[in-house]
C-alpha cells in the first residue's frame, strides 16, 4: 500500500466518524449512542435556564443512571448545567464477553462520547464520576488523548478497584455490599496521570465500599492542581447528609471553573 492510498484510507475514517458523531444530535430524554458496535444509553438533562450552559458527561456508578445518580443529574440541570448520563451498568454489560474491556478502550469510549456531547464546540467539558463511574472517569482523563476534551474531573466515591466486566449474578453485591467477583483495575494507577486536568475528590466518612483513610491516599496519589473534600455521612449515598453532598459538589464544580481560567 502506497503512502498517499494510507493518507486517503485515513481521511476517510476520520471523515466518517466526525459524520457518525455529528450526525446524532442529542435531545432532552433518552439518547442511543452506538460504540463500537454497542448502543449505549444517555440521558440528557437539559437546563431550561437561559444563556450559556456549560456541559458535563456524568459517568455513575454499576448501578446506572437511577436512584442517587438522577437526584445528583436533576440537581446539575436545576443549577444551569447541561448534564449527559451514561448507563454505567449497560455499558458494562454490553462489553461483557469473551474479552473484558481495556483502558484504551475506555479512554476512546468517552472519548467518543464526549465528542458526541461537545458536537462542534470546542470548549471542553467538564467529567463527573460517581463510584464506578468515578473509576471509568479516571482512566478516560488520563489518557493523553483527551487532555483537550476535558476541563477537569470531579470524582465522587473513587473505589480502590473499578470494574471491567459486568454480569447480572453481579447484582448481589448491591445488597452483600461486597465487590462482585469480575476482572478489575486500580485507581491508584491512574490517579498521578489525570495532571495537568484538575481534579477534585469528594469522599464520604463511611466505610461502606471506600473507607475515608483509602480516600485520602487515591488523593495523595493525585498531582496538583487537586482538592479534597470529605463528607460526613453514613453511606456511599450520603443519604443522611445530601445537603453536605450538594454544597461540597457545588465548591468542586466552581473550583474546576477556576483552574480552567
Amino acid at each position: 500500500m502506497t503512502s498517499f492510498v494510507r493518507i486517503q484510507n485515513c481521511v476517510v475514517i476520520v471523515i466518517v466518524f466526525c459524520v457518525s458523531v455529528y450526525a446524532q444530535v442529542p435531545h432532552a430524554g433518552k439518547n442511543k449512542f452506538t460504540i463500537r458496535g454497542q448502543e449505549q444509553r444517555v440521558y440528557f438533562y437539559q437546563t431550561a435556564s437561559g444563556g450559556h450552559h456549560p456541559r458535563i458527561f456524568f459517568a455513575p456508578g454499576d448501578g446506572g443512571c437511577r436512584g442517587f445518580a438522577v437526584e445528583i443529574a436533576k440537581r446539575l440541570e436545576k443549577e444551569g448545567y447541561d448534564t449527559y448520563c451514561l448507563d454505567v451498568l449497560h455499558y458494562l454489560e454490553s462489553f461483557t464477553g469473551k474479552s473484558i474491556l481495556t483502558m484504551d478502550q475506555i479512554a476512546s469510549d468517552f472519548n467518543q462520547i464526549a465528542r458526541w456531547i461537545q458536537q462542534k464546540s470546542r470548549e471542553p467539558i467538564l467529567l463527573l464520576g460517581w463510584s464506578e463511574g468515578a473509576g471509568l472517569g479516571l482512566a478516560a482523563a488520563a489518557a493523553q488523548q483527551n487532555k483537550f476534551l476535558f476541563g477537569g474531573i470531579i470524582a465522587i466515591g473513587v473505589p480502590e478497584d473499578n470494574l471491567l466486566a459486568w454480569h447480572w449474578k453481579d447484582a448481589a453485591a448491591w445488597l452483600t455490599k461486597k465487590a462482585p467477583h469480575e476482572p478489575t483495575f486500580k485507581s491508584a494507577d491512574l490517579m498521578a496521570r489525570i495532571s495537568p486536568l484538575p481534579v477534585f475528590v469528594i469522599g464520604s466518612t463511611s466505610t461502606q465500599w471506600v473507607t475515608p483513610e483509602a480516600t485520602r491516599e487515591l488523593f495523595s496519589l493525585a498531582q496538583e492542581p487537586k482538592r479534597l473534600a470529605m463528607v460526613i455521612a453514613d453511606d456511599h449515598k450520603f443519604s443522611d447528609n445530601t445537603e453536605g453532598f450538594f454544597n461540597a459538589l457545588k465548591d468542586g464544580l466552581g473550583w474546576v471553573e477556576q483552574q480552567r481560567r
